[in-house]
């Protein structure tokens, strides 16, 4: 992106990637002097959004306690990179505490990030563990209730030139 070397992280609704049914989308992120950025998110309907400026997701370095926000310009295109319309996204996140967690991709030490996400006018309690050396882990929102809407789960991941993906 802008001459930037990205990362793809994906993301699949289902939980799993077999079948010829499932959705998923992808983000494109890149560590800078400032932290780790979101640019470009794309769907597997072939619509995308891209974020200007990038989506600082998480600052290089905070203690617990710590709280960021971030502002930017969400652009959202359609399948043949039609424009479709502009809405602004934040994302604002406290460093909560250290903790152990579990997904299909295997147990590990995180970090817990808690706050809300402001999308297209809609606002969402937001939880992200993320763990060292791995990125995001598992990612949880809800709405003001608590009540779920969404949950993410790391499902296999690439480190160095080895890629873990356990067993079903």
């Amino acid at each position: 992106m802008d001459g930037k070397k990205t990362i793809k992280f994906f993301e699949f609704d289902s939980g799993s990637i077999s079948g010829s049914n499932f959705e998923y989308d992808y983000e494109c992120k890149a560590w800078s002097s400032l932290g780790l950025k979101t640019y470009k998110v794309v769907c597997s309907d072939g619509s995308y959004r891209i974020f200007d400026p990038p989506v600082l997701s998480f600052p290089l370095t905070m203690g617990l306690g710590d709280t960021f926000k971030h502002t930017s310009t969400c652009d959202e295109y359609d399948s043949a990179g039609n424009f479709l319309y502009s809405s602004n996204f934040t994302i604002h996140l406290t460093l909560e505490k250290e903790e152990v967690i579990t997904v299909k991709a295997g147990t590990f030490n995180c970090l817990k990030f808690s706050g809300w996400e402001l999308d297209e006018g809609v606002e969402s309690n937001l939880d992200i563990w993320l763990a060292r050396k791995i990125g995001e882990v598992f990612r949880k929102y809800s709405d003001g209730s608590g009540g779920l809407i969404e949950k993410r789960g790391l499902i296999s991941f690439t480190n160095g030139h080895f890629t873990y993906c356990p067993d079903d």
